[in-house]
């Protein structure tokens, strides 16, 4: 009797272990799917730094959310010269200093969403935020006013 009882606990010890390594499982899935990415904004960063807006500056913080395919941002610049005015701000691929292609359109506004056609485009820039860029243009400043890498916020 001793034995079937020992053995029966065993069993249920393997089954509550097996739950609850499940149940982190299943919760390390569910925060894999949102990530938030940072930027520090400067005209330093810029490729061509001599034709960035020299006093400017700002932050850039985005939400990606893997299942509604959206991400979501909300840009703070700073110190730009009095007749100058912000256009619209985009996610690059691509190292400091280097230019490269749009993976994800910001738009026209600092503050806003964008819903994705691609999932592996948001979750290649949530899991690899240094490999990416935000880029903010002004109306004299068309190639970038101000630009900072990402990493995780």
């Amino acid at each position: 009797m001793l034995k079937r009882k020992l053995a029966f606990s065993a069993v249920i010890t393997a089954v509550l272990i097996a739950a609850v390594a499940a149940g982190t499982s299943l919760a390390s899935t569910r925060s894999a799917s949102r990530f938030v990415v940072v930027a520090t904004l400067s005209p330093k960063s810029e490729v061509a730094p001599s034709k960035a807006s020299k006093g400017a500056s700002g932050t850039a913080k985005v939400t990606i959310n893997l299942k509604t395919r959206k991400a979501c941002w909300t840009l703070t610049i700073r110190g730009l010269e009095k007749k100058d005015k912000f256009l619209s701000s985009d996610i690059h691929k691509a190292p400091k200093k280097k230019s490269g292609r749009v993976i994800i359109p910001l738009g026209y506004s600092k503050k806003g969403c964008v819903v994705m056609p691609k999932v592996a485009d948001l979750k290649a820039v949530g899991t690899k935020p240094a490999a990416y860029y935000v880029n903010v243009y002004t109306k004299k400043h068309l190639q970038g006013a101000v630009r900072g890498q990402l990493r995780a916020g």
